[in-house]
């Protein structure tokens, strides 16, 4: 439902917010994609709402109309957290009897944040600049295999490169493109780069990780996954990791994110294993060929019993269900043994690699 609005009509008349603001939702409700582009359900009512001859056709142009510190908040990068009906979360609560919805997944709203002016954000700038020029590249870390200590793949994480030479990590730039709805385009960056680099090093497997705001947003994710059918030739070489709070809260896309990348002959993987609260529903559900342990349970697993016994169910779970174990954050010889002893396929972490960079 709705948490309560501040609404008045014209009439001075107040609301009842929960129950108006649902009233008025096949009047003002409208898709907006993640450049801010608006779709309204009913164009017709809208422009007799709005008192205009045509609806705004961009967030921007809701300027004029709009008032309110919820406007002003989105302004500032701050998304507003207003609880929403069904699949459709408010993003602003507009002064003259506008509410603006956006028709998304189950998520909540700190994955689909929306700042309709990247020009009031210096850091936003500077992410749109980085993207435009090309200045984003991959770092790679090593994930080896157990057995004999080879390298099986090379996770690829993002970095930009800024105008002065400096490789910035995501902690810099991830709450920008976050505030500035520019998380599809670095995932679709990302997925970019990785294709052309599998094209090159024809031995190469890699794995990247895609957002729980891109798959959330359908023109993002329908973008994604187009690029991704484009390249079967080589995407049996890369493996697509997902998080546990996508798997959380909308299980359904995930799952049907999940069939399209195996459909395109990718790898899905669940990275961040018991981070949060993965259910046993949701390893079956999924289109998994890989689970991901966190790395809470690796910490001084060659002394912690919980942790042992924790790995050691996930790892016979996953071999019952024909998935592979990674084991994350391995920093010391004595967790990488403790692991292999136990049979997990994969290790990653520290001890064998930080994420450095190929040059390419």
């Amino acid at each position: 439902m709705v948490r309560p609005l501040h609404t008045k009509l014209s009439s001075d008349v107040s609301l009842n917010p929960a129950a108006d603001a649902l009233s008025l939702l096949h009047a003002t409700a409208c898709q907006i994609d993640g450049a801010g582009r608006l779709t309204w359900i009913d164009p017709t009512k809208a422009c007799l709402f709005l008192q205009s001859s045509q609806p705004p056709s961009h967030f921007d142009e809701l300027d004029l109309a709009v008032e309110g510190a919820a406007f002003q908040a989105l302004r500032r990068g701050h998304p507003v957290r207003i609880r929403r009906p069904s699949n459709l979360e408010v993003i602003a609560n507009v002064a003259q009897q506008i509410i603006v919805f956006r028709e998304i997944t189950a998520l909540p709203p700190e994955y689909v944040p929306h700042v309709p002016r990247a020009a009031n954000d210096p850091e936003a700038l500077m992410l749109k600049s980085a993207l435009a020029d090309n200045r984003m590249c991959l770092f790679r870390q090593p994930i080896i295999s157990s057995a004999d200590n080879q390298v099986v793949r090379w996770e690829c994480l993002s970095r930009l490169i800024q105008v002065d030479g400096r490789i910035v990590g995501p902690v810099e730039f991830i709450p920008a493109a976050e505030r500035a709805g520019l998380v599809g385009e670095l995932d679709i960056e990302t997925l970019n780069l990785a294709l052309s680099a599998l094209t090159r090093e024809q031995d190469t497997q890699l794995a990247i990780n895609v957002s729980a705001g891109t798959i959330a947003d359908a023109a993002a994710c329908g973008d994604y996954l187009e690029i991704l059918g484009h390249n079967q030739a080589i995407s049996n070489r890369l493996t697509v990791e997902i998080t546990e709070s996508i798997a959380i809260h909308d299980l359904d896309a995930a799952a049907r994110f999940g069939q399209s990348v195996r459909s395109a002959g990718a790898r899905l993987a669940l990275d961040d294993f018991g981070e949060g609260h993965t259910s046993f529903r949701s390893i079956r559900a999924l289109p998994l060929d890989e689970i991901k342990i966190d790395g809470a349970y690796v910490q001084n697993i060659e002394s912690r019993d919980d942790s042992r016994a924790f790995v050691i169910a996930i790892d016979q779970l996953a071999r019952g269900l024909g998935m592979e174990t990674v084991a994350e954050r391995v920093e010391t010889a004595e967790e990488a043994e403790a692991l292999r002893e136990i049979g997990v396929i994969g290790q990653q972490g520290y001890f064998y690699g930080k994420p450095r960079s190929t040059g390419k």
